[in-house]
């Protein structure tokens, strides 16, 4: 186990998954505020919340047939890059069906990243440890997902709306 962590694999991949933590939780936090800001209200803000959490099991369902077909680094590439497009939309949404659609195709982008990554881990260490390699790469995800809404509610504290914090979300998409 201790092989792992001297990888650049195990380091690309820590980095990837905090990144992914950052936006993940920077957008579901701040997401109805984000709606009720564009001045609708909080029953729509809570539709697209949900949206996003239903669309995401379609997007689990997605994302395990896609990486069995076009395989598992491909398919975390694919879905990233989705969520990174549609989330950078999201700083140019005006209307509410505009939202809604990008719930729906936010919630299958990020559900489409979850099987992709976990057969993706397991190709990329092996089984025989992967529990404990988990373990480890997610205190990555958990230390972004607790940065994420603070760095968001920051920068709306500076800039009065969400722009700039849903563009870098974007930003740590792509990088990722």
């Amino acid at each position: 186990i201790l092989s792992v962590l001297k990888t650049s694999n195990f380091w690309l991949i820590t980095v990837f998954h905090f990144l992914f933590g950052i936006c993940s939780l920077m957008v579901a936090t701040h997401i109805v505020p984000h709606v009720l800001d564009m001045r609708f209200s909080a029953g729509q803000g809570a539709m697209v919340i949900s949206i996003i959490g239903i669309m995401s099991v379609a997007g689990f369902l997605l994302g395990g047939v896609v990486t069995d077909r076009a395989g598992a680094k491909k398919t975390v590439i694919f879905f990233t890059m989705g969520m990174a497009v549609i989330t950078a939309w999201l700083t140019h949404i005006s209307s509410l069906w505009q939202i809604y659609l990008f719930a729906v195709l936010y919630g299958v982008t990020s559900g489409g990243v979850t099987p992709s990554l976990a057969t993706f881990f397991g190709q990329t260490f092996g089984t025989k440890h992967i529990s404990r390699i988990l373990g480890m790469i997610e205190i990555s995800w958990a230390l972004g997902a607790a940065a994420g809404p603070i760095i968001g509610g920051k920068l709306f504290d500076v800039n009065g709306n969400y722009i700039v914090a849903f563009w870098i979300a974007a930003i740590a998409l792509i990088i990722a």
